[in-house]
């Protein structure tokens, strides 16, 4: 699959990703409070995420496009894979957030 084809498809369809949730300690090999989780969970919610699952280090959820660029600061155009750093619009989710991990569309088609 082509960069153009995955930024193309991108749009059409619902991101799926996880969204890391930082320790209170700052040490992101450290596992976060599960208060921390739910409240980011909550807070990504709030800002019209579809919440899929709050896990154990981070929350997945899904969203278009454009929510994932306003909300959370990223360009998925640029940004397709893992270890995505985000600046989010919320300032309840800083501090709380710190990158994602988008998950690549799902394919029908064999390679």
């Amino acid at each position: 699959m082509k960069s153009t084809d995955y930024d193309s498809s991108m749009s059409k369809t619902q991101v799926t990703a996880t969204i890391h949730v930082m320790a209170s300690s700052g040490d992101d090999k450290q596992r976060p409070e599960p208060a921390r989780v739910q409240r980011a969970a909550d807070s990504l919610r709030g800002l019209g995420f579809h919440v899929i699952r709050a896990g154990r280090f981070g929350v997945s959820v899904q969203g278009d496009r454009q929510r994932f660029e306003e909300e959370l600061g990223i360009t998925l155009a640029q940004a397709a894979g893992s270890g995505i750093v985000v600046s989010p619009r919320d300032h309840a989710l800083t501090g709380l957030i710190d990158y994602v991990d988008i998950l690549p569309p799902p394919s029908l088609a064999k390679e």
